[in-house]
């Protein structure tokens, strides 16, 4: 899991970073969406999407433009209202609604440089 998400992040700085832009990310925390209930029979390997279990990453991060800081921070990202994310549900690709919720960070925070809410 570390590794996709790894790679995630590198396709998301090919597709959005500027060129002369260096961004450092470290993952502190995961929790994914949903969680596994053991104690329904047959699904006790499969995460229950629910309202009340979102995706969460502690994150860590600097973005560099020539050398010089342009953002830095640490924060979570949640995103509470996954399960009405149409693209979440319609990709075909493992742990969509984290990439989505993460996209969608990574734009605001890095693309529109909109600062973290406290």
């Amino acid at each position: 899991m570390i590794a996709e998400f790894r790679t995630y992040f590198e396709k998301l700085g090919t597709r959005y970073l500027k060129k002369g832009q260096a961004l450092q990310i470290d993952v502190l925390d995961v929790r994914l969406a949903g969680q596994y209930e053991p104690w329904r029979p047959d699904f006790d390997d499969v995460r229950i999407l629910r309202d009340s279990t979102p995706p969460r990453f502690k994150l860590r991060y600097v973005l560099r433009e020539n050398g010089r800081v342009l953002v830095q921070g640490e924060e979570s990202v949640r995103d509470l209202n996954y399960l009405w994310n149409s693209s979440g549900r319609a990709a075909m690709e493992p742990h969509p609604y984290e990439k989505a919720m993460l996209r969608d960070w990574f734009r605001k925070r890095f693309v529109r440089l909109q600062p973290a809410r406290p």
